[in-house]
């Protein structure tokens, strides 16, 4: 099976870090430069059934918006992660923006590991032919 790819934005350079020290022969962690250039979404990867992406909420003063256009563009698999995640802001993500799912934040590499692979499993079993809606 090939290596589920993961997408990290942020500017939290701590969090970066520790995202890279968990990528393994099943995971491959791309970490990408955050620009406030217009032309930014455009240039981030091609997405697939194989990809999740990570945005940090404290990289968008906007990130709803933000989310939306990630998945107009095409991204399936949006995960934010936020250091203190609100109800109301969890509420908007995943019912109006049509994030995948939303987590606090951690510095743990342990914690991160987890979470990312009992995402990996639940998209591979969202993405199954085998899946019933």
């Amino acid at each position: 099976m090939n290596p589920f790819s993961v997408y990290a934005l942020s500017k939290d350079s701590y969090w970066l870090k520790a995202l890279a020290e968990i990528a393994d022969e099943s995971v491959v962690i791309e970490l990408l430069p955050i620009s406030d250039h217009p032309e930014y979404l455009r240039s981030l990867p091609i997405t697939n059934d194989q990809a999740l992406l990570l945005v940090d909420t404290a990289a968008y003063p906007d990130v709803v918006s933000f989310v939306r256009q990630l998945i107009v563009q095409g991204w399936r698999f949006v995960v934010v992660v936020a250091a203190i995640p609100s109800w109301k802001e969890t509420r908007s993500l995943l019912r109006e923006a049509g994030a995948y799912d939303y987590w606090q934040k951690s510095y743990a590499t342990k914690t991160i590991r987890s979470a990312i692979k009992g995402c990996i499993t639940q998209i591979e079993e969202d993405t199954s032919p085998h899946h019933k809606v």
